[in-house]
């Protein structure tokens, strides 16, 4: 079977740094800012992340390739949802019902 992120998997990275791979040639750090539970559930599975990227990453959702040192390479969908004087957020939602 797939092995699935949990909430703790994430929350252990807060404030480091991950690479965001927009394509073969161009990288971007971005920063994990935020791990969220989502409303009253329980569930390791349900829960939300939000990266904070420079100015110039692109404004459009899509699934990227992501490396951590500790997480090693992943996929994820990743939708722009704000942006301030300073960075652009991204926020990827997991919600599996295990």
């Amino acid at each position: 079977m797939l092995d699935l992120f949990q909430f703790s998997d994430f929350a252990a990275q807060l404030n480091t740094k991950f690479q965001m791979h927009l394509n073969e040639a161009t990288v971007l750090e971005i920063e994990l800012v935020e791990v969220a539970k989502h409303g009253a559930s329980t569930s390791p599975y349900q829960f939300s992340l939000r990266f904070a990227a420079p100015l110039n990453a692109p404004l459009a959702q899509g699934i990227f390739k992501m490396r951590h040192d500790s997480m090693g390479e992943q996929q994820l969908f990743l939708v722009p949802v704000a942006r301030d004087n300073d960075h652009l957020y991204y926020e990827a939602v997991f919600n599996s019902p295990q």
